[in-house]
């Protein structure tokens, strides 16, 4: 359980450095009410998923001792933690699925520098290695 938690640790990780890279776009989404406020939902959700899963990292790492043994009851505290965390990544994975188009729409159309570009690009990876 504990080798799990760790790969999915690293995702959040990704997920985390992702937000970050959408915060630096140079085109932000504004909201259409307040249009000098940003409207980073998805990048705060992005950001929200990923310290959750860290903080379900920490619950495994406290059960881990006692995972052998007989009555272990807090078992079932890891399997849940990994087990949610497992779901909240795949749910980011497939928004930022579905919102890849319009971030390279945004990006062509406003004529954005290469050096802007390349974080996009390994976000796409990212993407792809996700499935």
């Amino acid at each position: 359980m504990v080798d799990i938690s760790g790969n999915l640790n690293s995702l959040a990780i990704i997920l985390a450095e992702i937000h970050h890279e959408v915060c630096l776009l140079p085109i932000k989404p504004t909201n259409s009410m307040m249009t000098s406020t940003l409207n980073i939902t998805q990048s705060d959700a992005l950001k929200g998923i990923a310290r959750q899963v860290i903080q379900h990292l920490i619950d495994v790492a406290i059960t881990a001792p006692f995972e052998r043994s007989e009555y272990n009851r807090f078992k079932a505290v890891a399997i849940h933690s990994i087990l949610r965390s497992i779901q909240m990544i795949i749910n980011a994975a497939n928004s930022l699925t579905v919102n890849v188009s319009q971030i390279n729409w945004t990006l062509t159309t406003n004529d954005v520098s290469n050096e802007a570009a390349c974080p996009l690009a390994s976000i796409e990876k990212i993407i792809q290695n996700l499935h």
